[in-house]
Order: C-alpha cells, then sequence, then structure tokens
C-alpha cells in the first residue's frame, strides 16, 4: 500500500531527492505550485532530474497542467518511466486527450462538478488506476465551506464516499486522502488522517515532510493488530472459512489481515528538512 505522496514544486529539483527519501511516491508539480511564467522551467527541470534518477522515476507520479501546457507537459515526460501523471480536474474529456497522446497511468484528481458526476466512468476508463479529490477546487465550485481538520460533512463528505466506492467498484486501490494546507496542528491531521483511513481512503497526499511522518505514525498498526492478522492468515492457510477469537473470517477479513501486516513492515522514515 502506498501511504504517502508528497508534492514538490517542480521549478525546485532540489526538494525532489528530499521528498523520494521520505515519502513512497514523489509527486513533481508543474501546476499549482508553479507561476505561470515559470512552468517551462519547472518542465525542464523535472523531466532532467528523472533523467539524472530513473532509479527514482517509478516512484514518481507528475501532476501536469489542464490546459495549454498539457501537450508540452506530456512531451517533456515520455520516455522517463515515471510511474504516471496526476491530471487535475480531471473529467473524462481530458482523461481522454491524455489517453490519445500516452500511455502512461493517469491519477485522476477530482476537481469539479462534473468530474464528480464523471467519477464511475472516471474509475473505468482504461487509462485511469488511480482517483482523488482536489478538494479546495471542488468546494470552491460548490460553494461550500472548504475542507477542515476532522470535519467530514455536507457536500464534501457526500463526495468524499463517492469516490471511496467508485474507486472500490471499478477494483482500483483505495484513494489517498486529500491534501490539508493546515499546517500549524498536527494533532488535529494526525486525528483526520486516522479517521479518513477508517472512512476507506488509503494513505495521504502531502504538501510538507512533516505531513509525511504523521501520516506514516498513523498507519503503523498496533500490536495487538498484528497478531490478530497474523492469527487470521495462520487459521486460514488451508482453508477458506475459519473461526479467529470468536468471530468468522472470510475472504474479506483475509485481506484486510494482509494489508495490516504490509503496513506493519513498511519501512519508518524520518523527514529530511
Amino acid at each position: 500500500m502506498t501511504r504517502s505522496w508528497l508534492f514538490c514544486p517542480g521549478d525546485r529539483p532540489d526538494r525532489l531527492p528530499k521528498a523520494a527519501a521520505v515519502a513512497d511516491v514523489v509527486v513533481a508539480d508543474l501546476e499549482d505550485a508553479v507561476a505561470p511564467a515559470a512552468k517551462a522551467e519547472a518542465r525542464a527541470a523535472v523531466a532532467q532530474w528523472l533523467r539524472s534518477r530513473p532509479d527514482l522515476a517509478p516512484r514518481t507520479w507528475v501532476r501536469v497542467n489542464n490546459d495549454r501546457d498539457l501537450g508540452a507537459d506530456l512531451d517533456a515526460l515520455a520516455g522517463l518511466g515515471t510511474a504516471g501523471v496526476v491530471l487535475p480536474k480531471a473529467e473524462l474529456t481530458s482523461v481522454a486527450e491524455v489517453a490519445a497522446r500516452t500511455d502512461a497511468a493517469v491519477f485522476a484528481l477530482v476537481e469539479t462538478a462534473r468530474g464528480l458526476q464523471e467519477l464511475p466512468d472516471l474509475a473505468r476508463h482504461p487509462a485511469v488506476t488511480r482517483l482523488g479529490l482536489g478538494e479546495y477546487d471542488l468546494t470552491t465550485e460548490l460553494g461550500a465551506d472548504p475542507p477542515r481538520l476532522g470535519v467530514n460533512t455536507g457536500p464534501l463528505g457526500w463526495a468524499r464516499a463517492q469516490v471511496v466506492v467508485a474507486a472500490a467498484a471499478a477494483g482500483l486501490a483505495p484513494p489517498p486522502a486529500a491534501v490539508s494546507a493546515d499546517l500549524d496542528d498536527p494533532a488535529g491531521f494526525r486525528a483526520d488522517t486516522l479517521a479518513l483511513q477508517g472512512a476507506g481512503f488509503g494513505g495521504r497526499l502531502c504538501i510538507h515532510p512533516t505531513q509525511v511522518a504523521l501520516t506514516h505514525d498513523v498507519l503503523v498498526p498496533t500490536e495487538e493488530e498484528v497478531t490478530h492478522a497474523q492469527d487470521v492468515l495462520r487459521a486460514t492457510e488451508h482453508t477458506g472459512v475459519a473461526v479467529v477469537a470468536g468471530r468468522m473470517v472470510d475472504a474479506a477479513v483475509v485481506r484486510r489481515a494482509r494489508r495490516v501486516l504490509a503496513l506493519a513492515a513498511a519501512p519508518r522514515e524520518s523527514p529530511i528538512g
């Protein structure tokens, strides 16, 4: 399971190796984090970094621009071996445009009302391997309250449930929880991230290394959870159904147990400043 996705401005390539040292996935950002006048510079810098670090390309995604710069962004990334592209304001028409230009995997970042309506079809599109929400842009378009730590109500709560269901129905991995711009409340971020995992999300999009550390900490299973997961796998090794600790165990419980053990085995990185 991918726990953390750390965004880095594309025009700051010095930050990319630091991000790779702490996060499971690096998102080199050519969109919101880059001023319009610096787009070409950022594009060239990210491409150069990927050429210099081909070992990190498979766990680097690039957030491209969903506008007149899209073609140039995709051309610059061709043949560099990235994990894929994060497409902001993703809708069926823009996903189709990306798919027509490249065979790169697409992380469809839904940030519009139309994209929200198209979620089931987006999730089933052959190019899409990940779904997620861009909650700040989405709530602005909906005229709803912006995201706040610990609040999961109103249109945003509904949208979160929709993206979780769409991903599961299409057989995609659980979507990572959305970015939080709140950097001054680590306890709130931790609690919010934990609650969102319980709501069906997997990992989190992050904008600062401290958020990566908090996310990883949240996802560390307890000793009791690890022991139970081990008991489940042991009990079902030679049978499809078993009873563990007085409760029936089926295939869904086995999948959850495997996820717990995968998280327990994940490395514990420390952020680099």
